[in-house]
């Protein structure tokens, strides 16, 4: 909730996937500019999902993708590069750390 409102303040328009294949299905259906990813979700998490979004037929398997997760550490982040994510936001985070993420990677 309180990434929906940072997102909205900003004037992005979002949707929101409840697990991994909730985002999958949107995907498949919707183009994004943009995915931010929980890691940690119940039915798939987000490196399962990262890893069939990036199998999909151009141009969904593009869309940049930027991790979020609490707890970070050189492992995760080596995973998270693994599965094809674009970048990562370790939780909790600055709105203007979010800004930034979100300018290099829709620019």
């Amino acid at each position: 909730m309180v990434m929906r409102k940072t997102l909205e303040r900003m004037g992005v328009s979002i949707s929101v996937a409840n697990n991994g294949q909730e985002a999958i299905d949107l995907l498949q259906v919707e183009s994004f500019d943009l995915i931010l990813m929980d890691l940690y979700m119940p039915i798939m998490d987000g490196f399962e999902a990262t890893k069939q979004i990036r199998s999909l037929n151009e141009p969904h398997c593009k869309t940049p993708i930027i991790a979020l997760t609490a707890a970070f550490s050189e492992d995760i982040e080596q995973e998270t590069k693994a599965v094809g994510m674009n970048d990562y936001l370790p939780k909790p985070f600055k709105p203007e750390d979010l800004v930034e993420k979100l300018k290099q990677l829709t620019a």
